[in-house]
């Protein structure tokens, strides 16, 4: 059976521009454990109010940081991924890696479809960032993985010598500390 290693990050919209803005904020903003204030009320602030001013105020910031790469948090999310994939690969060459953002794109769930779709039956789950481990990247990975193919998501293994993300110290071991 194939094991996969599926890394998360928080997230980012798709183009610098006010459309792709609203459905980020509108996904991000819209996540419970960010805005804890009653959701019938959120919404209403949220979708009245944050969504007709917010995407053209933020677009314009985008614009200022966006590279020829796209967004730079994806961009990164990317090179990371490779750099781990190339330490990894040495002692696993069979590992497949996937990216997956909170909100926004690729999606959690389309990094899970791709890892499935490469016969993946095993999937470690491990997040670049602290948020984007906590609870709600948590709660997105295990509804969009129920599938028959799937056997088991459990967090990688990070020791005192993994140096991705000096917060990501609280995921935990997986099964025997192996990836096969």
């Amino acid at each position: 059976d194939k094991t996969g290693i599926l890394i998360t990050n928080l997230g980012t919209p798709d183009a610098p521009d006010a459309k792709s803005l609203r459905k980020y904020l509108n996904q991000f903003l819209s996540d419970p454990r960010v805005i804890e204030i009653p959701k019938f009320l959120w919404q209403i602030i949220l979708k009245g109010i944050i969504l007709q001013i917010r995407p053209r105020k933020s677009a314009a910031n985008y614009k200022k940081i966006w590279t020829d790469n796209g967004s730079p948090l994806l961009d990164i999310s990317k090179k990371q991924i490779e750099g781990v994939k190339k330490v990894i690969s040495l002692k696993y060459p069979n590992i497949e890696f996937a990216l997956g953002m909170r909100y926004g794109n690729p999606s959690i769930e389309s990094a899970l479809k791709d890892l499935q779709n490469r016969q993946v039956r095993y999937i470690h789950h491990w997040a670049l960032r602290w948020w984007s481990k906590q609870k709600t990247s948590k709660e997105n990975v295990a509804p969009s993985s129920k599938n028959e193919d799937i056997l088991e998501i459990k967090p990688l293994p990070i020791n005192s010598s993994t140096s991705i993300s000096p917060k990501n110290k609280h995921v935990v071991k997986s099964r025997a500390s192996t990836f096969g």
